[in-house]
């Protein structure tokens, strides 16, 4: 994929938020839970977001349910945040396929940005790289989509996990590869616009 900008006003994103039991555990940086490390992210996200979408971004919380918040704005979204609470599995696929429904709606509106905050690999590995290889495959252009997973926490698994999905889903039969993975820290500590960038262009 050739390298350029993203108008971030033309930029529809679903935020999945991972809230299984493991994000209790106190592994970040300053030694807060994966949980409340994970909340100052992506307030901060949000927050720079809200900036260039002003119909605001849809909120989608997993574990073994989802929880969904459509269209949430800055102001309200440690209200939302602080609603929900760590416990249960890693079930990715019913949220993933949420956002996936969402995306594809307006495939031929706006860029669509899917970034999920998780801290390990899910339950359900083989099916989370099937629904993003058949997604991309609804997709006409490489730039239509991407897939930014932000990684919070020491997990060795779900580093492993999530860099496959970077790297290997081509070789397996998708389109484009629309994934790009970080840790969360790295992600936090830069502009939007290059975040932005590196998960189109990656």
């Amino acid at each position: 994929m050739t390298a350029k900008a993203i108008n971030l006003a033309n930029l529809d994103v679903v935020v999945l938020v991972d809230q299984s039991g493991s994000m209790e555990t106190p592994d970040t940086l300053n030694k807060k839970s994966r949980w409340e490390y994970s909340k100052e992210a992506a307030q901060g996200i949000v927050s720079a977001l809200a900036k260039f979408d002003d119909d605001g971004i849809d909120i989608i919380f997993f574990n073994r349910s989802q929880t969904v918040y459509e269209k949430v704005k800055d102001s309200s979204f440690l209200e939302i945040w602080n609603k929900q609470s760590p416990g249960g599995g890693t079930d990715l696929v019913a949220p993933l396929s949420k956002a996936f429904a969402l995306a594809e709606k307006r495939l031929g509106e706006k860029n669509q940005l899917i970034i999920v905050i998780t801290d390990g690999a899910p339950d359900d590995k083989d099916s989370v790289a099937s629904a993003i290889i058949n997604f991309t495959k609804k997709m006409e252009r490489d730039e239509q989509c991407a897939i930014l997973f932000a990684r919070v926490g020491q997990d060795p698994s779900a580093k492993a996990f999530l860099e496959h999905l970077d790297d290997g889903l081509v070789a397996k039969g998708a389109k484009f590869d629309i994934v790009d993975c970080d840790e969360i820290d790295a992600i936090a500590g830069k502009p939007l616009q290059d975040v932005v960038d590196k998960a189109f262009n990656d």
